[in-house]
Formats: structure tokens, C-alpha cells, sequence
């Protein structure tokens, strides 16, 4: 994936080391809240546990290393009393890729009918979510950042060198976040948890039917780069996401052209 991102790179003129930073740097400033805010201890009618969990499923594909990332996406109705267990079906089920409560793979468009847990896992030896300072969730931007970032735009280069730009809104939804450890085949996995609040304002005004709120952000992960893994490397992924105001029936979702970006 690496090689093919210098590709796309030197097409598009990108080949110095500080144009190449220049460009990731712009792409990476917060747009709205950020995710580690605590907003459940507000409490009230809107900022509640919801009954429902999002999951996305991150492993690299050990029977053909070659192909890169299985990513995986479920999601189902959830007593949030019991928000571990009910991670720890989901990702049993995607483990085995289950079609039971599989709503979408690989980095489809992530859409939101509802308020809703949205936990992501990577099952893969090492590797982790980049989480500087999780013992303090009102961190503000200065050169470190939150797992997920949520940005002001789309921003991608398509195959032929062209840089487009889409806009989307603010993160004003999604908050509560924290670094959580899932066990996997007896293994110890890495995740981050957060809330979403289904809501569209600073005030928790709710989404509503006829709501259409899209978002891009920024997933951070630190993955080794050496036999020994010590030496890391982060990896940014950036999907997008949509919360649709109710009542809407789950479309069929296409994959979505994804960037992979890779930096010391």
C-alpha cells in the first residue's frame, strides 16, 4: 500500500518530503468537538447510554498478507448495561466474517440511523490506536490529537493526480471516547470506544428525520515497522460517515475510495 501511495504521490507532484507534510498537516486539524469530550455526565434526556452498537472489525489478512486489511462492519440493537459482552459478540461474529448483523466491509460508508455505541478494534499483534494522553479526554490540538479526528473536508487525490475536496459538518455528535482492550482468540486486542449522541448541534439538538449529516475523519493507529516492535510507524485511515435522521431503511452501501497514509 505504501509504494502505491507514492505512486499516486508523484503524480500528482507530491514528492518532497515537506510538500508531502505540508499536505497531511492541512488534512488533520479538527473540525468541531473532539471525540474525548465527556458528555454522558451531563446526563439529561439526550446525552444517555443508547441502545445500539456500531463495530467496526480492523485485522490484516494472515492468509494473504499481501492483500492488506479485512475491515468488517456490524452493528445491532444492545443492552448497554452490558456494552463489553455485547462488543465481544459482535466481534466473535466478525471474527468468523458472520453475515449475522453484518451491515457493510472493507470502508464502505459508516451510517448512523440512531444514537449508538461506535467501537472500533484492530485484531492484530502490536498494533494499536495513536492515544496520547488518554487519562485526559479535554485535551486540546497541539501537535497531538485525539485516535479520531473529525475534519472539514473530504480531501483525497483520484487515480489521475487530482486533489478533490468535499465538504461535510462538524463533529458535533460523536464524543466520550476511551481506549479499551478486547481479548480475541486469547489474544489482547486494541480499541477505542465513543458515543454517538445522534445529535447536530453544541446545544444536543437530536437529529431528525430528513437529516443527512456527512462526515469525514481521521483514524490514527500506531503499527511496527520492525521485527522487534519498537519502532513504529502511525497509519492514518480516513472513512466517512453519515448519521441519517430516522426513519430510513439501511441503503445498499458501495466501498468508498479510501486513503491509506503512512508517516514517521
Amino acid at each position: 500500500m505504501q509504494s502505491n501511495l507514492m505512486a499516486v504521490l508523484e503524480r500528482s507532484g507530491l514528492t518532497a518530503r515537506d510538500e508531502f507534510m505540508q499536505f497531511l498537516h492541512a488534512n488533520v486539524e479538527p473540525y468541531g468537538d473532539s471525540v474525548r469530550l465527556e458528555k454522558l455526565k451531563l446526563g439529561g434526556t439526550v446525552y444517555q447510554k443508547p441502545p445500539h452498537l456500531y463495530l467496526v472489525y480492523i485485522a490484516l489478512d494472515q492468509g494473504n498478507p499481501s492483500s492488506g486489511l479485512i475491515v468488517r462492519q456490524y452493528e445491532k440493537d444492545i443492552d448497554p448495561a452490558r456494552i463489553d459482552i455485547e462488543e465481544d459478540i459482535l466481534l466473535a461474529a466478525a471474527k468468523v466474517n458472520s453475515a449475522t448483523d453484518k451491515v457493510g466491509e472493507d470502508f464502505s460508508t459508516i451510517l448512523f440511523r440512531q444514537a449508538s455505541y461506535f467501537t472500533i478494534v484492530v485484531d492484530q499483534a502490536e498494533w494499536g490506536f495513536y492515544y496520547p494522553y488518554p487519562t485526559n479526554p479535554e485535551l486540546q490540538f497541539e501537535g497531538t490529537h485525539d485516535p479520531i479526528v473529525f475534519t472539514e473536508k473530504k480531501t483525497f487525490i483520484d487515480e489521475s493526480g487530482t486533489l478533490i475536496s468535499t465538504p461535510v459538518v462538524r463533529n458535533r455528535s460523536f464524543y466520550d471516547l476511551q481506549a479499551i482492550e478486547k481479548t480475541i482468540d486469547g489474544h489482547v486486542r486494541k480499541g477505542i470506544r465513543c458515543i454517538n449522541f445522534f445529535t447536530k448541534s453544541a446545544d444536543g439538538d437530536p437529529i431528525v428525520a430528513g437529516d443527512e449529516l456527512d462526515y469525514t475523519f481521521n483514524l490514527f493507529l500506531r503499527a511496527p515497522f520492525s521485527a522487534t516492535a519498537q519502532k513504529k510507524v502511525t497509519v492514518i485511515i480516513d472513512p466517512d460517515g453519515q448519521n441519517q435522521g430516522p426513519p430510513s431503511p439501511r441503503p445498499e452501501v458501495q466501498p468508498d475510495l479510501v486513503e491509506t497514509v503512512f508517516a514517521e
